[in-house]
């Protein structure tokens, strides 16, 4: 991790968006940038959403229509763990803090998450009574975390409710109130995709 604060290694890489209120493409750069050591560099592409999300809600970003739009899709309907709004609620809180204070909230953050993930996932094993944890990592008796296993390096599965979430966000389909909240296609959807009604 750098020395000095959040706040200074952010000034470090310069505009994330043009005058337009456009994306540049910081976080490529940043992932092509063998220089700077990995798990900061990852950090800081976590953290460029949160400044342009940052940006988003300050009212310094456009707002025609398309941009309303784009700041949905990219923002999201509600908050999420390790989204655009919730790192740039965590730059404001360690902006001003040293850099090693915000790697350390992360790790805890992504610990914790990880518990979570493990506890909804908690199965009663049928023949024998006891409980299943589905975790390559474990909390022991000492307060350390350890990992059991490696991570496969197989493709991540797609899951319905994140494509469901991203197609939502997207405009491409809407809850039907009068079918029990189900997901049906807009027209916006009906028309891209050529799909009759």
């Amino acid at each position: 991790m750098p020395d000095g604060t959040v706040a200074r290694a952010l000034d470090e890489l310069g505009p994330v968006q043009d005058h337009f209120g456009h994306p540049l493409p910081v976080e490529r750069q940043l992932l092509d940038d063998r220089g700077r050591a990995e798990p900061w560099r990852d950090v800081l592409v976590l953290l460029t959403g949160g400044l342009r999300a940052r940006r988003a809600e300050t009212g310094t970003h456009p707002t025609d229509r398309r941009s309303a739009a784009v700041r949905r899709a990219f923002l999201g309907d509600r908050k999420e763990f390790l989204d655009p709004r919730w790192t740039a609620g965590l730059l404001r809180e360690y902006e001003l803090r040293p850099a090693r204070d915000l790697a350390s909230r992360l790790v805890d953050d992504m610990l914790a998450q990880s518990r979570r993930v493990a506890l909804r996932k908690l199965r009663v094993d049928p023949r024998t009574g006891g409980y299943r944890l589905f975790s390559r990592l474990h909390l022991r008796d000492d307060d350390r975390y350890y990992r059991l296993g490696e991570e496969s390096k197989a493709e991540i599965g797609l899951r319905v409710h994140p494509l469901a979430s991203v197609a939502r966000q997207l405009g491409l389909l809407t809850a039907d109130t009068a079918r029990g909240g189900a997901l049906t296609l807009t027209d916006h959807a009906r028309t891209s995709l050529d799909v009759m009604p």
